[in-house]
């Protein structure tokens, strides 16, 4: 019996496939310098037409990108990163929504202005702009509202403590005196200061300016010409006496009720006695 012996079969199928995949690979790289065959960025393709797929995509994407400015870059390539990011072509060119204002308060045009330049010279987009004076504007609007309250409530403290000390009656005279001094002595600068600032309304400050108002008047006759708001309480006692006396200059028409002058007669003699008698 004879048996035949078969060799073994090799299969060089894969092998096929494999030469059949390298083979085109090899035939275009051929046409690639040298130098640049072992590249990773050309040898992942697998045909010229991969490569040239490839290169068209990167360049549409260079094209859109942006070159973020370095030292060494010039104005205009700044000038022209700051375009791409969203700024506008010239500071007045921002866009902003104010905020409307309490009752009051006024909104500060020219510092916006300012912000606006500066911003643009340091190449804030529109969107960043807009952040930052919305954050700013409310920082600054509820300061300002903090502000007024404290001298709101720092002004009804001040008066609700020298009425409870002068009195009702006494209070307005007093107040007048110091009125009339801060602005004999400190002129309108000073009582600009004092109005915007809470402590213009602290009663030791009013004191001060009304013993400078009685220290001023002493002197000061009490004629036509000089109210008698600037009149003490011992002041306005005595000059009550005088009005009394036949020889002062408001008796006749006092008590004459068809005397040109008898209502401002009545009208001064009843200040008087506002002024001398406070707590009646």
């Amino acid at each position: 019996m004879i048996t035949e012996t078969q060799e073994p079969v090799t299969d060089t199928s894969s092998e096929s496939e494999e030469t059949q995949e390298e083979t085109p690979v090899a035939a275009w790289m051929d046409e690639v310098p040298e130098d640049y065959r072992e590249e990773k960025s050309i040898s992942k393709y697998q045909s010229v037409g991969d490569l040239a797929k490839g290169h068209v995509h990167l360049s549409r994407l260079m094209g859109n990108s942006v070159k973020i400015p370095g030292e060494e870059s010039t104005d205009e390539e700044r000038n022209d990163f700051y375009s791409k990011m969203g700024r506008p072509e010239t500071a007045d060119k921002y866009e902003y929504a104010r905020p409307d204002m309490p009752e009051g308060m006024s909104y500060d045009e020219e510092s916006e202005k300012a912000f606006k330049q500066l911003a643009h010279d340091q190449g804030i987009t529109q969107n960043q702009l807009g952040s930052i004076l919305d954050f700013y504007n409310k920082f600054a609007l509820d300061s300002q509202i903090d502000q007024k309250l404290h001298m709101d409530e720092a002004y009804f403290k001040g008066e609700a403590a020298l009425q409870k000390e002068w009195g009702m009656k006494g209070y307005d005279r007093n107040v007048s005196i110091a009125q009339r001094a801060m602005t004999e002595f400190g002129g309108p600068e000073l009582e600009k200061l004092l109005t915007s600032d809470p402590r213009g309304s602290h009663p030791a400050l009013i004191k001060a300016f009304y013993r400078m108002g009685l220290k001023s008047q002493e002197a000061r006759p009490l004629d036509a010409q000089h109210d008698s708001s600037f009149l003490d309480v011992e002041s306005a006692q005595k000059e009550i006496e005088a009005f009394n006396r036949p020889n002062h200059k408001m008796y006749k028409a006092y008590w004459d009720k068809d005397d040109a002058k008898h209502a401002e007669a009545v009208a001064y003699r009843d200040r008087l006695f506002d002024m001398a008698y406070p707590e009646e």
